[in-house]
């Protein structure tokens, strides 16, 4: 690492720990490959299949936001402890729900991605840069790590519109009557949602 990466590096993590929710965002795309590997290893061999790393990280995302307002790391070691501590108890909790027996799924996230039609169309939509000289799979994939990180710090009625409607791609009218509302407040809140969302990879697009 050269001395300008490492000065930046020092100056995220210093806006980190002042509370720059932007600079969190940042950190945590930069840190998504990091957490992904402290999540697989974590994974015992029976629960491998069953679990989701991309499930796992996208609740850690979450936790980090939602505790982010009352809990303020005092400096890069508490900051990574502060991340692990959340990613062990978001495991645990899978864990205890996980009931024994339980359907396989399948983990390759890239996979699902592309078999994902109404998340793959999302992700297209909301690409701020289209680079001829990536792969679509390297460009999608980049574009879902941004999105996991934008999502977490998302209003929860914007996140769970989204996460109904493209993760796990109910009709708009189930996911109306699920949140009790119209047809076209949901497509009101989905309009909004994407629109943060697209706010949020804009600012994070220098660093896909």
């Amino acid at each position: 690492m050269s001395s300008q990466d490492e000065a930046e590096g020092s100056d995220l993590i210093e806006r980190v720990l002042s509370g720059d929710r932007s600079a969190l965002e940042e950190f945590l795309l930069r840190h998504y490959d990091w957490l992904e590997a402290y999540v697989r290893r974590r994974i015992p061999l029976n629960q491998q299949g069953l679990i989701q790393p991309e499930d796992v990280i996208q609740e850690v995302y979450l936790r980090v936001f939602q505790a982010a307002d009352r809990y303020r790391p005092q400096g890069r070691g508490q900051l990574y402890a502060w991340l692990q501590t959340i990613a062990r108890n978001v495991l645990t909790d899978t864990f205890r729900k996980r009931k024994p027996g339980g359907a396989k799924i399948d983990v390759d996230s890239d996979r699902q991605i592309f078999e994902n039609d109404e998340l793959r169309n999302l992700l297209e939509g909301l690409a701020v840069d289209q680079n001829p000289s990536a792969s679509q799979h390297a460009r999608l994939k980049e574009l879902h790590q941004a999105f996991l990180v934008a999502l977490g710090n998302l209003p929860g009625e914007y996140r769970q519109v989204i996460e109904l409607l493209y993760l796990q791609q109910q009709p708009i009218e189930a996911v109306a009557e699920k949140l009790g509302k119209s047809v076209d407040a949901v497509r009101g809140l989905r309009m909004r949602a994407r629109r943060q969302l697209r706010d949020a990879i804009d600012r994070l697009s220098r660093f896909i």
